[in-house]
């Protein structure tokens, strides 16, 4: 109603300026009568004509909207009717008519019938040399034969009722080509022809009812076989083109084919001379002519089937030229492009660049899981061949509604020329890199020019963008040229290794925090691979034991341990499942929630609706925990927008409910209450420093790449490292690992061990280290040997990064295994060695090894289970694969442990921050989130707080999630949002222990000896 009401606003004020205009009309006009002022316009009183002109049209707008709302509030019933049957409409008889069973089985009954007609006319007789129709004899014809006929005309009747019932112009379906022949498939037309031949004595009324639908519209019926094209393009999208026009051409030629055949039938038979006498001789002769094969054993001899003969003919070779033509642009086009089409009208995400098959996957299962509705057309612009796209491509139409149109092949059709049209017409552009690398020699120089072509496609990009202010986002490796982007006001610019480093900076000091942040961003939609991991997880709580907070020994007292029930277990699954669908996302504050403490509006969310509120947003910059913030605050200040909060919830439908909560305080947090109990005693945690000579002594190692080459761990520690600090070992030397010691040390005190190949750092080329040369030394060895692992002080670190290259001795070659390969080699090869030490479960903690996994093809190896739920016995075995399976790996309990990251993570991040929707948090967030951002509100600066791991006070041991968060709420202002879970697994390699991450624990779940959680520190303020 909103709308047509503005359309009519529009219409009546563009009318009344064209005539206010005019200065007739202005001089003529009773002033009085519209209470305005008498105004001497003349040729140079601009200023005085506006004003008129404003107050008359606004005058004549509000009586015409008051008019409109009269007549709105006569019709108001048949406007509920109409949008009732609008909302029945689109709701059931559409998803009817166009789902797959539907238009299958009435392609399926269309044959039938005409098998049912062929078997059925074969009974019908008519004496040699009589062309009339109407002495055709059908007694013979079996009477079950009819019973079958008025069967097939209820069918037709009801999809004939539907198909009118849901078209926008009845009289235009119903006049249409396929309209009639759906009035041909009913009784309608048989039963007129019979009471116009009756009427005029052509056949008496007893049989014409039933003859003529069988003589005159029995073979015509068949031309329904030629929406067949239509109706599967449209049912079944994810066909690609070829295939699609290899339908319609077959269906065409049949419809025709049989209809033709049928007609000469009536016509023409019988010729016992020539042995033409059944259905099926005709078919044959229809055959022969649509083949112009002319064979000369039998000639149409009346007008009237040489008539429908010539017709037929023509018919063929016109649209059999025109169908092959088609045929050979499409076989053409298939190496150039997959999809429908594209229509240039509808908004659309444009992806320029050689995109991956599983971003684009993970893209699509996004939009359509989480901002449903958001984008309905994606385009990409790929120089990989099309066959890369082929099977994902089918996966994502034929399982959601968006509508994908892949243009590639080569370097040359995706050019700056031919996207410029693409990226006009388009909503939003991501121009993407290669992030599919694969284990070539010259890694580093590799990624670096890759960047450099995608800085000069944006360049050809943003002559587009920027005038016509289209959103464009780029995806870069490494931050090589940062300073080039900012200066061209380039914001929008994810750079993939920088973001890996802050994960890993973060998660070294806070277990699994790169995996807590990752999930938000992810959503699972394979139930059978969730049961699977939370029937995993049900194994762990029912065989597992507790481990005290030093992993020093299992904890077998009855007073620490806790017993837990099979059915306490199962309600912890439901608790699990629903938490693993909780994703990060920005939201409207309700407006009754203004002028509110955060703090308390943190509280009442998640004691009315469930969900987390952590944050604050504003552009790109998020505050975590401003306890002290009012909301609406910014809004007394002129240069300040609105600032958004920042939610964890199930979805973006609870999200939005949020926003609209219209509530009172609430006291079921009752402080007073809580701290009326038994006093909450906090755990401390326990940190055993490695021993450390603090002595300075000189060493006479040599340098390499600005740091010291040192023999051992050992010499390092009496030699080198001045300061007690932990000790870091990192498996590899990147050639940007200059960066990434960059941002560690800026907000953390390690000691840092680097162990690679000799050979593989030079292969790298990586910058100088010098000036971290107090706190990183390089031993030449690799990670793939237990020897060199031991001598680099293996059992000594508290955290070890194995990083995704070459571990290998000697020059890389391609007999070697892959990097993903050798990650997971020296992943398990480092857990042997530990587990292997005498003495190392009872006097060392267990270290912290985070992984670095390119692809997550490789967690097969890890996990069998990734696979066990793909339905091998199904023809569209790849596409199952990909849509069911890929990125699932974020459920596996291997992944969930916090300590292998796979680069596919990011297709997640990236999925949410190009769906341009108001509600997405994008990449730009998470370095606040990582490192605490800042917002100024008026004279006073809101610095973020940061997200820790601590260990849970003994007193909550057995208690519920709901009790621990209402603490730490009401006590300590902190928000708690996961949990990190210890066990010992006692029947793995004679004891194991195990570590799994939580993410947004459910209020009844419960809290077990040992686990630690993830709270959100409060915020601070400058002034």
């Amino acid at each position: 109603m909103s709308s047509r009401r503005d359309d009519n606003t529009q219409q009546v004020y563009h009318r009344s300026l064209s005539l206010i205009r005019q200065p007739s009309y202005l001089e003529n006009i009773d002033s009085n009568k519209y209470s305005l002022p008498k105004i001497h316009l003349d040729g140079t009183s601009v200023e005085n004509r506006r004003s008129f002109v404003d107050k008359v049209s606004s005058y004549v707008i509000s009586n015409k909207l008051d008019k409109n709302e009269q007549n709105l509030s006569k019709y108001k019933w048949v406007i509920f009717f109409d949008g009732l049957r609008i909302w029945i409409k689109t709701n059931y008889i559409q998803p009817v008519l166009f789902s797959k069973v539907w238009v299958v089985s009435n392609l399926l009954v269309t044959l039938l019938w005409f098998i049912v007609w062929e078997w059925a006319a074969k009974f019908m007789e008519r004496n040699e040399g009589d062309f009339n129709l109407l002495s055709w004899s059908m007694d013979k014809i079996p009477h079950s034969y009819w019973y079958l006929e008025a069967s097939f005309q209820l069918i037709f009747c009801l999809s004939f009722i539907l198909n009118l019932y849901v078209s926008d112009w009845r009289c235009k379906y119903i006049l249409s080509f396929f309209g009639l022949i759906d009035i041909i498939m009913t009784p309608i037309l048989t039963e007129i022809m019979g009471h116009i031949s009756n009427h005029y004595g052509l056949i008496k009324q007893t049989e014409g009812f039933q003859n003529l639908g069988l003589l005159f519209f029995g073979s015509l019926r068949f031309l329904r076989l030629l929406q067949a094209e239509s109706l599967i393009s449209k049912s079944f999208n994810w066909l690609p083109e070829f295939y699609v026009a290899i339908i319609g051409i077959a269906t065409a030629s049949f419809a025709l084919l049989f209809s033709y055949s049928g007609i000469i039938f009536l016509i023409e038979a019988p010729i016992p001379r020539k042995n033409y006498t059944k259905p099926f001789d005709f078919i044959f002769f229809g055959v022969a002519t649509m083949g112009t094969v002319g064979y000369g054993d039998f000639v149409p001899t009346t007008v009237y089937g040489r008539i429908v003969s010539i017709f037929f003919i023509l018919t063929c070779v016109t649209l059999g030229a025109i169908q092959f033509k088609r045929l050979k642009a499409v076989i053409s086009k298939k190496n150039l492009m997959i999809g429908y089409d594209l229509d240039l009208s509808y908004d659309y995400i444009f992806f320029w660049g050689p995109i991956s098959d599983c971003q684009l996957l993970t893209y699509c299962k996004c939009i359509s899981n989480t901002y449903y509705g958001a984008i309905e057309n994606v385009v990409v612009a790929s120089p990989l061949p099309l066959d890369y796209y082929e099977i994902v491509y089918m996966a994502i139409t034929k399982n959601t509604r968006i509508k994908l149109y892949i243009i590639g092949g080569n370097e040359k059709i995706i050019g700056p020329s031919y996207a410029s049209k693409l990226i006009l017409s388009s909503a939003y552009t991501v121009i993407v890199n290669d992030m599919t690398t694969v284990d070539i020699q010259n890694f580093s120089d590799h990624l670096i020019n890759d960047d450099r072509k995608t800085i000069m496609m944006a360049l050809a990009s943003l002559n587009i963008t920027k005038p016509l202010g289209i959103p464009l986002g780029i995806h870069l490796h490494g931050t090589e040229y940062k300073s080039l982007l900012k200066a061209m006001s380039i914001d929008n610019v994810f750079y993939e290794r920088e973001l890996k480093y802050k994960l890993f900076s973060r998660s070294v000091k806070c277990k699994g925090l790169f995996y807590l942040l990752m999930t938000l961003f992810y959503t699972p939609t394979n139930a059978k691979r969730t049961r699977i991991c939370v029937e995993e997880l049900c194994n762990l709580f029912l065989l597992s034991g507790y481990v005290n907070e030093d992993f020093n020994e299992k904890v077998n007292s009855d007073e620490e341990a806790l017993k837990i029930s099979i059915y306490d277990v199962q309600n912890q699954m439901f608790e699990l499942i629903k938490g693993m669908k909780f994703q990060l996302f920005k939201f409207k504050f309700p407006k009754v929630a203004k002028g509110w403490r955060f703090h308390d509006l943190v509280t009442q969310l998640y004691s009315m609706r469930n969900v987390f509120l952590i944050g604050i947003v504003s552009g790109n910059t998020c505050v975590l925990n401003p306890t002290e913030y009012i909301i609406g605050d910014e809004l007394n200040y002129d240069d300040q927008d609105e600032y958004y909060g920042l939610i964890m919830a199930e979805s973006l439908r609870e999200v939005l409910k949020v926003s609209l909560l219209n509530f009172v305080p609430n006291d079921s947090f009752c402080k007073k209450d809580l701290m009326s109990g038994k006093i909450m005693k906090r755990a401390s945690s326990i940190s055993n420093l490695p021993t450390v000579s603090e002595t300075n002594n000189t060493t006479d190692a040599p340098k390499y790449r600005g740091i010291f080459k040192v023999p051992s761990f050992s010499y390092a520690q009496s030699n080198v490292f001045i300061h007690p600090h932990q000790i870091l070992l990192i498996c590899g030397w990147t050639h940007d690992l200059d960066m990434f010691l960059k941002i560690l040390f800026e907000y953390n005190d390690y000691n840092v061990i680097i162990l690679s190949p000799f050979e593989s750092v030079e292969v790298e080329s990586p910058k100088s280290l010098d000036e971290y040369v107090e706190r990183t030394v390089y031993i030449d060895g690799s990670a793939l040997n237990a020897q060199d692992l031991i001598n680099s002080g293996v059992y000594s670190c508290e955290n070890i990064i194995i990083f995704n290259c070459n571990q290998n001795t000697g020059k890389p070659n391609s007999e070697m295994l892959s990097k993903d390969s050798q990650v997971l080699f020296a992943r398990n090869l480092i857990q042997q060695i530990l587990m292997e030490h005498q003495n190392y479960n009872k006097k060392n903690k267990i270290p912290h090894i985070i992984s670095d996994v390119t692809h997550a093809s490789c967690l097969e190896y890890l996990d069998p289970y990734l696979m066990a739920n793909m339905n091998i016995s199904c023809e569209n075995d790849a596409t199952n694969r990909y849509w069911d399976n890929y990125g699932e790996f974020m459920t596996s309990y291997e992944i969930a442990s916090g300590t292998i990251f796979i680069q596919d993570m990011f297709y997640g991040i990236l999925s949410h921050s190009n769906t341009n929707s108001e509600n997405s948090v994008g990449h730009n967030c998470l370095d606040s989130i990582l490192f605490g951002g800042e917002l100024s509100i008026g004279n006073r600066i809101v610095k973020g707080g940061d997200i820790r791991l601590e260990p849970i006070a003994i007193s909550f041991y057995g208690k519920t999630f709901e009790n621990l968060i209402k603490y730490y709420l009401l006590v300590e202002q902190r928000i708690c949002i996961g949990i990190l879970r210890t066990y010992f697994m006692p029947f793995i390699n004679h004891g194991t222990i195990k570590q799994f991450v939580i993410v947004a624990p459910q209020p009844s779940f419960i809290l077990q000896p040992n686990d630690k959680i993830y709270i959100v520190d409060k915020s601070t303020l400058k002034f």
